[in-house]
């Protein structure tokens, strides 16, 4: 059925129809929320306006747009901080960085950029950051579709004061022209430092007047894609230091994560807080895509659904077996993963399944590990699930102080009552987090700490009970009289050692090591053979030593 609008068409009921037809006495405005969708073709000799959050709908991937009417597509910009960027993309044919950003949206015309990934260096220390700090390029001219933009905020202004910025700013932008349709193509290029940190980002962004559904899109294009997508949510102000190479920097900490790998499919909020991107990515929306082979990657109409059209960090609801932790600081310091099982995943590395994080200097981190690959895991997908499974958990922490892990939430099996427990081995500590709540503990700073924590899923403390014993080592032994004792658990620890009549010759009470070890000096004592106690929390290991 051909609809054709000859008069207002505003505030009336959604439609679907075969194509749609405006005359040139007609307008059809399309409010907040609203989908009209034309199966096929739209020809528009009158005007069509699209308020953020609206869609407009073509779902034939030959349909074409064509008419010498008015076209508008209206975007709100999520709050930010003032010199803070959103990641753009036009879903209009003809828009301009003048007129879209400059003229309606406010930005300064000098501080409009594309990502030039293949000028991206990122050598040793890997950091995720551009060593040279050349990789965004100043870009005007007509908006490519397909292609993603930072845009500077109409908030910010010059000259440049860090200690006076505004936040909660939001910008609206009009994008005007013939509305992007159909198979549009979009070559991906290679960093050329095929061995840093950044994995061939490229910034590339959603061309219709609709959302997209991201990981039908992953699968058409899954030859050149990685599974991974990282989404700029601008949750903290520009700040000095940050390890980037000016005087002031954003932080990686703010991109939020999906992996769109089918049963694997889900996101992880950014470090800096807020909600988890879902799968649909919303008309108009920037973000990052992985090449992992060079080559042009497709947009198609079949990848755009009706509704869903609002901000990309509209949490959903899924029926997996998965589980979401997050780690937060006294400080303010926040991290959250995602753990999940699925029968198509293996408990090595998958691709498709598990999602490294990106890089953001030395910050704080919290992630998941797999003993074959040494990246930091922000999602990660295993086998199907059975109660033996352990899950070892890594931090970074660059300010001593306390941290607490907790469930931000579950699905699947994880919300029908299968606990989920946390170990410490320093503290040598299970706790519930599912039924006790968050698990709160003190930790000093250190790099790749990854024999602390683990997650399990039956309250095995006897296991501990072993873990804790077989620890246990004292070397080098025999001795001539110094014997260093290590253990696995409390920092705190108490020492008693004996001769073979049970005298005690030496004990010291309060023994707090960071390193979970301790240097006696029995230089002293007569050759012969004597008892050491180790004491830790409740328990005690009695080990013989010899000295020479």
């Amino acid at each position: 059925m051909l609809a054709v609008i000859n008069g207002n068409y505003i505030g009336e009921p959604e439609f679907t129809a075969c194509s749609v037809e405006i005359t040139n006495s007609g307008a059809l405005y399309v409010s907040a929320g609203e989908t009209y969708t034309a199966v096929n073709d739209f020809v528009n000799n009158g005007e069509v306006y699209i308020e953020d959050t609206g869609s407009f709908l073509q779902t034939r991937d030959d349909a074409t747009v064509s008419g010498s009417g008015t076209f508008t597509a209206e975007k709100k910009t999520t709050p930010y901080h003032e010199y803070d960027y959103t990641y753009l993309s036009s879903p209009s044919v003809t828009a301009t960085t003048t007129d879209a950003f400059v003229t309606s949206g406010g930005s300064n015309a000098n501080y409009i950029w594309n990502l030039n990934t293949t000028s991206f260096n990122d050598t040793a220390p890997v950091d995720g950051l551009d060593d040279e700090g050349d990789d965004w390029v100043g870009i005007s001219g007509t908006l490519v579709p397909g292609v993603g933009y930072a845009v500077l905020g109409a908030a910010a202004d010059f000259p440049f004061d860090p200690n006076n910025m505004s936040s909660n700013n939001q910008d609206t932008i009009e994008f005007d022209g013939a509305f992007n349709t159909g198979t549009i193509n979009l070559m991906l290029v290679a960093d050329a430092d095929a061995g840093d940190g950044f994995s061939n980002q490229n910034l590339i962004g959603n061309p219709y007047p609709s959302a997209i559904d991201i990981n039908a899109f992953y699968n058409a294009n899954s030859s050149v894609l990685g599974a991974n997508f990282y989404f700029w949510t601008h949750n903290t102000a520009i700040a000095s230091g940050g390890g980037g190479t000016e005087a002031y920097n954003f932080t990686n900490d703010d991109y939020s994560q999906w992996i769109a790998s089918g049963a694997g499919a889900g996101g992880v909020a950014s470090a800096s807080g807020g909600n988890a991107p879902t799968q649909f990515v919303a008309s108009a929306q920037g973000f990052l895509a992985e090449a992992e082979n060079p080559g042009a990657v497709t947009f198609t109409n079949s990848m755009r659904i009706a509704g869903n059209n609002t901000n990309f960090l509209s949490p959903i609801t899924t029926n997996k077996n998965r589980f979401w932790l997050n780690m937060r600081g006294d400080n303010g310091d926040f991290r959250q993963i995602l753990i999940g099982f699925f029968d198509e995943a293996t408990d090595h590395f998958d691709p498709l399944f598990d999602g490294p994080r990106m890089e953001n200097g030395n910050n704080t981190d919290f992630y998941s590990v797999l003993t074959d690959n040494n990246r930091h895991f922000a999602i990660q997908g295993l086998h199907t699930f059975n109660t033996d499974k352990t899950i070892p958990l890594g931090i970074e922490i660059v300010q001593e102080g306390n941290y607490s892990i907790e469930i931000d939430h579950t699905e699947g099996l994880f919300s029908q009552g299968q606990a989920i427990y946390l170990v410490d081995h320093f503290t040598n500590t299970t706790h519930n987090l599912s039924n006790i709540g968050h698990y709160t503990f003190f930790t000093v700073v250190g790099n790749a700490i990854n024999d602390r924590f683990e997650i399990r899923f039956t309250d095995n403390t006897t296991d501990l009970d072993e873990l804790f014993l077989s620890s246990v080592a004292v070397y080098p032994n025999p001795s001539v009289g110094i014997f260093n004792i290590s253990w696995r658990g409390d920092t705190k620890a108490q020492i008693q050692v004996s001769d073979v009549s049970g005298k005690i010759i030496l004990l010291q009470k309060e023994i707090e090591s960071e390193n979970r070890s301790y240097e006696m000096n029995l230089t002293n004592l007569v050759s012969g053979v004597y008892f050491v106690k180790l004491s830790v929390n409740d328990k005690q290991v009695i080990k013989k030593i010899i000295l020479k």
